[in-house]
C-alpha cells in the first residue's frame, strides 16, 4: 500500500470519525447527567468519594449499556458511510465494498454477483454488528438487574 493510499484511507476514517462525535458525546452526556442524580451517587459523594472514584466506580458501571448501544449504533452508520462514500468515488479506491459496487454496477446484466456479493456483505456486516450490539446489551442489561 502507498503512502498517499495509506493517507487516505487515514483521512477517511478520521473524518467519519469525527462525524459521530457529537451524537455519542451527546448521549454520554445525556446518560451520565441521568445517573448522577441518581440516590446511590448522592451516597457515594456523602461518603467522600470524589471526581475520577466517583466516575470508574458509580457512573461508568451504569452507563456502559448506554454508550455500547451507541457505539454499534455509529459503527453501522459509519460502515454504510464509507461504503456511501466509496461508492461515490471519495473512498481511498482501496479495494472495498463501495468501489467494488461501482466498478461493476455496468456489467450487472452480465454478472450480477460481480455486485450482489459486496452488497450481502455490507448487509451481513450490518446485521453482524447489531446482533453483537444487542448481545452486548443484553449481557449488561442482565448484570444491572443482579
Amino acid at each position: 500500500m502507498t503512502f498517499w493510499r495509506r493517507v487516505a484511507i487515514a483521512v477517511l476514517l478520521t473524518v467519519v470519525g469525527l462525524a459521530n462525535v457529537p451524537h455519542v458525546g451527546r448521549v454520554v452526556r445525556a446518560a451520565t447527567m441521568r445517573v448522577d442524580r441518581q440516590d446511590y451517587v448522592a451516597a457515594a459523594r456523602a461518603l467522600g468519594m470524589g471526581g475520577p472514584e466517583l466516575m470508574i466506580r458509580e457512573i461508568l458501571p451504569n452507563i456502559a449499556g448506554t454508550v455500547l448501544v451507541e457505539v454499534g449504533i455509529r459503527l453501522a452508520a459509519s460502515a454504510v458511510m464509507i461504503a456511501s462514500l466509496s461508492y461515490l468515488g471519495f473512498g481511498s479506491n482501496a479495494l472495498d465494498w463501495g468501489r467494488v459496487v461501482h466498478d461493476n454496477q455496468g456489467g450487472v446484466a452480465v454478472q450480477p454477483w460481480a455486485v450482489v456479493v459486496p452488497v450481502a456483505a455490507i448487509s451481513a456486516f450490518l446485521i453482524g454488528v447489531n446482533f453483537v450490539r444487542d448481545a452486548f446489551s443484553r449481557v449488561i442489561t442482565a448484570r444491572g438487574a443482579r
